[in-house]
């Protein structure tokens, strides 16, 4: 038990299930006690297991989200309003904890992820779809804010085209507000899922582009190269002329 997560799950799963008593000599193991989990993951499903049903499916809900579970997202999703009792439970549980009024934490990564990798692949896709529409409806007018938390989603939904298209919302938003790094993390993510090269060309140049404008000489003219080197390929007027504008910064 050198591991204090561990020692930690396990004590409260025991007490859980009535299987450790408290004596004057400290904890002890009630008898006739079943073979332990032995590892944190069985520890936390364990504990999963011993929640009412209801608490089971919002869990499982709220670990599609990630280690930050906004609440109004995970009523929406699950088209009922979260119990302020709800939560608590999971609070008491040690489950989950409040960042603020209307945000949970999961309590460690760990939590959150084997609830996550618990559910068929399947229902983890649906449930991702889900998020997507649900993202959709409550920030309808601010999708480009949300735009990556969208793009996420949208891809573990099988809907690349989709995630795509929110990669490129995201870096428009990002590069009007002059946050280079994250235009850059959006135009990477859409040049990845991008399946035609003429598309992926594109994205090239505006990561090169950005690139130059972020001092990064050594990357521009490396990614001025491969472009170079793409070009040939490509037989269209408009990215080459594209391409020239940029080599002339070079």
């Amino acid at each position: 038990l050198g591991n204090p997560f561990f020692t930690e799950q396990l004590v409260k799963f025991l007490r859980s299930t009535s299987a450790l008593n408290s004596t004057n000599r400290g904890l002890e193991m009630a008898e006739g006690t079943q073979t332990l989990p032995m590892s944190v993951r069985q520890v936390i499903l364990s504990r999963v297991d011993q929640l009412h049903r209801s608490l089971v499916r919002l869990i499982k809900t709220a670990s599609i989200l990630g280690r930050e579970v906004p609440i109004a997202l995970l009523s929406h999703m699950l088209r009922n309003p979260v119990k302020g009792s709800s939560c608590e439970t999971l609070q008491r549980e040690a489950l989950w904890s409040p960042l603020q009024e209307l945000l949970y934490l999961f309590q460690h990564s760990m939590i959150q992820e084997t609830i996550y990798e618990m559910q068929m692949n399947k229902v983890r896709t649906k449930l991702h779809a889900l998020a997507v529409r649900s993202l959709e409806a409550i920030h309808k007018d601010r999708l480009a804010v949300h735009a990556a938390t969208l793009a996420h989603h949208c891809e573990m939904a099988g809907w690349i085209h989709k995630s795509r298209e929110y990669h490129l919302i995201g870096a428009q938003e990002a590069r009007q507000n002059y946050e280079l790094e994250q235009a850059l993390f959006h135009y990477q993510n859409a040049q990845r899922l991008s399946k035609k090269k003429k598309e992926q060309f594109e994205m090239e140049l505006e990561i090169a582009s950005l690139q130059n404008i972020r001092g990064e000489t050594r990357e521009f003219k490396d990614c001025l190269k491969r472009l170079e080197e793409e070009l040939s390929s490509l037989r269209s007027s408009r990215l080459r002329i594209r391409y020239e504008l940029l080599h002339s910064i070079n």
